[in-house]
């Protein structure tokens, strides 16, 4: 089987736990702003298929990160 075929879940809720772990830890870590700024990126394209409580905590979640938008 070909890494490529393999379908892998989204999980946004965890992509976003982790990042806001990782800010905890290290806010100004090199590869921080590279993972907000590809998560942001995702959430802009998939926003609108998201189910409507998960945007809801997205929404809450994202605001300190607000400067990215």
């Amino acid at each position: 089987m070909e890494i490529n075929s393999l379908i892998i879940p989204e999980k946004p809720l965890l992509m976003l736990q982790s990042i806001k772990c990782a800010w905890r830890l290290d806010p100004s870590h090199e590869h921080l702003h590279d993972c907000l700024l590809r998560f942001r990126s995702w959430l802009d394209e998939k926003y609108d298929s998201l189910v409507q409580s998960v945007a809801s905590v997205i929404d809450t979640e994202m605001q300190p990160f607000r400067w990215l938008a």
